[in-house]
């Protein structure tokens, strides 16, 4: 759990804290803790990232909800993080916009 990343340049597209905690909100009335064997907790990862960051986030993402975003979001480091969201776009259709390619062409040309 202690692992450090040294990749140069990470990219997140519609990222989210936890599913664990995703899933409680959304299910509260079932157990969630025992049914998810992993929870990807990246909100307990985000420490140990020293690469610069771009977050991509959806300005309609239907599957992950902006608090979720904003979780990981405001755990980053602000000296290594970049956060940019894509106009008129879903979570399944952030891939089809333009701009999603233009800021990682900006981000990685950096």
């Amino acid at each position: 759990m202690g692992e450090k990343f040294s990749f140069s340049k990470i990219i997140l597209v519609t990222p989210y804290d936890s599913i664990m905690g995703m899933a409680k909100d959304k299910y509260p009335f079932y157990p969630i803790s025992f049914i998810l064997k992993d929870h990807y907790n990246s909100l307990k990862r985000v420490k140990n990232i020293r690469s610069k960051t771009l977050v991509l986030l959806a300005s309609k993402d239907e599957t992950i909800e902006a608090k979720y975003s904003n979780n990981l979001i405001k755990a980053f480091n602000p000296k290594i993080l970049t956060v940019k969201t894509i106009k008129d776009s879903g979570h399944n259709s952030i891939i089809k916009k333009e701009d999603y390619f233009k800021e990682m062409r900006l981000f990685l040309a950096q």
